[in-house]
């Protein structure tokens, strides 16, 4: 049956009118948004929205140091994963970032080595490698031994890695020409059963998904459960993804005096998992004083009393919107 005219005009207005809410939503991505501050024990969190969005706010003890990102790439190395396939990663971490309130630049291997050589800064900085190798000017060799001082000092005195697990820590990426013992090698493996790092790993192992849910992961709704073969032991790291049946996890990092190495075990690039790991830096949470969440539309007000001195916010858990870490002092 035809609808009348008016109907049919009707119709066409409703349709109109909704294709304009979501043109003007995609159109203003960034129309999300909070503040913090402290006075005294009292965290206050503002929060904005413009269409009904979840949320979660966590008030957390940390140390108040910013950070400042980096990604390191530097094509005069071999790595065990192709330059095109770092690339696409770092283009897909990006793209999650731009939902938070971290920026990044690019260094070389020079610059980081560098950076592991400045101790003093450590605590300031942070570094993802996609490359599942270090590049070797960061390892000493002597002629007859390989050790990484520079790496151990730096992050003992604070700094973080971020480990995309396509390999395990503990390798070594040569120049295209030769290697610092004069060998031509592509990522030569440095005891990969634990190594300097002290993480342990499966010999052998298939890729699976993970089941057992750690209570962070629920919290932060850190949805990445695939192990591959070169995900950490919960034996030697902590655990704040998902654990498999035989202890590879999903998520996890290991502590080296007040610095971290994180380890994304799976596939990642289909979530927010790690722009949401790196935003709220959760790896570097002391403790978890209090926490709220929940959906609202418009302005929204939370308060927390206690010792927290930073407030993680994230909106949208399945659909990413927005997240911030605000250090309080």
């Amino acid at each position: 049956m035809k609808a009348d005219f008016p109907t049919a005009v009707l119709a066409i207005v409703l349709v109109c009118l909704f294709a304009g809410t979501l043109l003007t939503y995609s159109l203003n991505p960034n129309d999300f948004g909070a503040s913090a501050e402290k006075s005294g024990s009292e965290i206050t969190v503002d929060m904005h929205a413009t269409v009904q969005s979840d949320y979660i706010v966590c008030a957390v003890e940390m140390d108040n140091t910013e950070r400042e990102l980096s990604y390191f790439y530097d094509e005069r190395y071999v790595y065990p994963r192709d330059y095109d396939g770092q690339r696409y990663d770092m283009d897909a971490l990006s793209d999650q970032l731009k939902y938070t309130n971290v920026s990044h630049k690019e260094i070389d291997a020079d610059a980081l080595k560098a950076m592991f050589q400045d101790t003093g800064n450590a605590k300031k900085n942070a570094v993802v490698i996609f490359s599942g190798a270090l590049p070797c000017n960061v390892y000493t060799y002597d002629g007859t031994s390989i050790t990484v001082n520079d790496a151990l000092d730096w992050l003992n005195a604070g700094g973080v890695i971020y480990w995309y697990s396509s390999e395990k820590f503990g390798y070594y990426s040569a120049p295209l020409k030769e290697d610092f013992s004069g060998d031509w090698e592509t990522g030569q493996p440095l005891d990969t059963e634990s190594g300097w790092t002290g993480i342990d790993y499966l010999a052998e192992a298939d890729t699976e998904y993970a089941t057992a849910r750690s209570d962070i992961s629920k919290l932060l709704n850190l949805t990445q459960n695939e192990v591959w073969e070169a995900a950490p032991l919960e034996t030697s790291v902590t655990n704040i993804g998902y654990l498999n049946d035989d202890g590879r996890c999903s998520l996890s990092f290991r502590a080296y005096g007040t610095g971290r190495i994180v380890i994304l075990g799976g596939e990642w690039t289909d979530s927010m998992t790690m722009a949401k790991i790196i935003t709220s830096r959760v790896c570097e949470w002391n403790s978890l004083t209090d926490h709220a969440s929940g959906t609202f539309k418009g302005t929204k007000e939370i308060t927390f009393t206690g010792t927290a001195n930073a407030a993680y916010v994230c909106f949208g858990t399945f659909v990413p919107r927005y997240a911030e870490l605000f250090l309080l002092g």
